[in-house]
């Protein structure tokens, strides 16, 4: 499927998912000693918690980012 196909629901999740995978590479390279992904991973999480906060498909996705944290 074409992301434009996907309902509003569908492409919220894929969102999600893509900047959570995002936020899980940096935060592996910052215990590797890339200082340089830590202002990406803290806007990351920023941008999840902003952008999906009252999206009931978040409550899981918050719960990792409280776990990686």
């Amino acid at each position: 499927y074409a992301f434009e196909e996907l309902s509003q629901d569908e492409q919220n999740k894929v969102r999600m998912a893509d900047m959570l995978e995002l936020v899980f590479h940096c935060k592996r390279q910052m215990q590797l000693g890339n200082t340089l992904a830590e202002p990406i991973y803290l806007k990351g999480r920023e941008y999840l918690f902003s952008k999906f906060k009252e999206d009931p498909n978040f409550e899981v996705v918050e719960s990792i980012l409280v776990e990686v944290n």
